[in-house]
């Protein structure tokens, strides 16, 4: 992986896929989002020529593979899967296609990365709203919306493919689901680690009390 600053080129880590075996051609194929965060990479001899694809996102400098390895059950015959990739500007869409699928006549596979909620930090805040929280989790480059419950974030910014900033709209007490929409679809709902409480303020009162002096003795009568 190479990266430009100005008119200079750096060399970043080289990908390799996890499982990977003999002879795989990985490498074969490259693709990469528009951002460069996300990385698609086929190698059409794995597993016996049946073919596979790895995906890797980054941040900042550190490249980690997402998931297993892209393959597809239905090929026909030695498909070589891994032929040819490509990936939508989002990163969330793939088209991976496979030259030998049916004797030669070849396919071409359509993968979605669905997104998905992992933790949210902080997890809970007032009913009012405005809680800045960082939701963390896979496939959240170009997040298009994020609800809390049924009603939409007042704001949200994507860090990364693994992280976005939303803050919370005002809701009544109580816990709802935080889901978040790309392109790839809908993040499942009703997850633990996706699940922001509505938190009533409490309210203090001070009582003050007053003590009124005993009234003066008046003076001996003389």
């Amino acid at each position: 992986m190479f990266t430009r600053s100005g008119q200079e080129w750096s060399r970043g880590p080289a990908l390799t896929g996890a499982g990977e075996g003999n002879e795989g051609r990985f490498g074969k194929s490259v693709a990469l989002s528009a951002d460069g965060n996300t990385a698609l990479v086929g190698g059409p001899y794995e597993n016996n020529s049946l073919g596979e694809a790895w995906r890797f996102v980054r941040s900042g400098t550190r490249w980690t593979q997402q998931g297993n390895e892209l393959t597809a059950a239905d090929e026909s015959g030695a498909g070589k899967l891994g032929t040819s990739v490509a990936l939508s500007a989002d990163g969330n869409t793939a088209l991976i296609g496979g030259e030998g699928d049916n004797g030669g006549i070849g396919a071409a596979w359509v993968f979605v990365n669905r997104p998905r909620v992992d933790r949210l930090s902080p997890a809970s805040g007032p009913t009012g709203g405005g809680t800045k929280v960082a939701i963390t989790g896979d496939g959240l480059t170009g997040t298009t919306a994020v609800d809390f419950g049924t009603v939409a974030a007042t704001s949200l910014t994507v860090d990364s493919a693994t992280q976005i900033t939303a803050v919370s709209p005002p809701e009544p007490a109580g816990s709802v689901d935080v889901t978040v929409k790309t392109s790839g679809g809908t993040s499942a709902a009703a997850a633990a680690t996706g699940t922001f409480t509505y938190l009533t303020p409490t309210t203090t009162t001070t009582t003050t009390t007053t003590t009124t002096p005993p009234p003066a003795t008046p003076p001996p009568a003389g």
